[in-house]
């Protein structure tokens, strides 16, 4: 048992390289990509707090720049936090997504893939300390004026010598309306689950507004509300800042 526990282990850190480099090899290729692009960078505020026995919370302040063609895009960004025992950067994250690898336009359904790699650059006593990679696809159905999204990510947790971080896999549903050329609305049903052994399960509702303020800002209030039946419930808010920098 013990050596097949080791087989896994190092196919597993296999596919966490293998993964790695695939981001980094598509993310440097896709920011000299001579397509015309338009950036973008997003900002805002989030607040989070956890329903548990120390009534614990925390306000980040992310941070991210974007690059997107017609078929791909590239980010990287981070964020600050603020919370009563910690306070500091926290980690670098880098992703890329190739869009429309496949598409069937006689019934408007198209796939896209995306990846992205964690480094750890975050602050004392904010993150795991390791890398981690994450890789997935997502689904999309366009009709009239809402897009139905599903999705699905593995991602790679590195480990440290204290700590084992189990893999999660990531699922994700839901739509994305559009009532007004400069309104949208979108609802998601998100699914967590790592992949230990006692392999434990979190769920929750992400909604959020997007307003076109003008043809370069876009407003997006969100909430995130936890449906987990655990001790620990979250719950999230905020407000995000598009500023589109350059046109295509």
């Amino acid at each position: 048992m013990s050596g097949q526990c080791a087989v896994l282990r190092r196919i597993q850190s296999d596919l966490s390289l293998i993964c790695k480099l695939a981001v980094i090899a598509l993310s440097l290729f896709l920011v000299g990509a001579p397509v015309q692009a338009a950036v973008y960078v997003t900002s805002g505020i989030m607040y989070t707090e956890w329903d548990d026995t120390a009534g614990s919370s925390e306000l980040a302040v992310p941070v991210r720049v974007r690059k997107t063609g017609s078929n791909y895009s590239i980010s990287a960004g981070s964020y600050w936090i603020e919370a009563d025992e910690y306070s500091g950067a926290g980690d670098l994250v880098v992703a890329a997504s190739l869009y429309d690898i496949f598409y069937a336009p006689s019934v408007n359904v198209g796939m896209n893939l995306q990846g992205s790699i964690k480094f750890p650059t975050a602050s004392d006593d904010i993150g795991t300390g390791e890398f981690d990679q994450q890789v997935g696809f997502s689904l999309y159905h366009l009709r009239d004026n809402i897009t139905w999204y599903g999705s699905g990510d593995y991602r790679f947790n590195g480990d440290n010598n204290d700590f084992e971080y189990p893999d999660t896999l990531l699922l994700s549903f839901g739509f994305i309306a559009r009532p007004k050329e400069n309104i949208s609305l979108g609802i998601f049903y998100d699914i967590e689950q790592d992949q230990s052994v006692s392999s434990s399960v979190d769920t929750q509702l992400f909604l959020f507004v997007g307003a076109k303020l003008t043809k370069l800002i876009t407003l997006r209030p969100f909430t995130s509300i936890s449906l987990s039946s655990s001790d620990t419930s979250e719950f999230s808010a905020g407000v995000f800042i598009d500023v589109q920098m350059s046109s295509q």
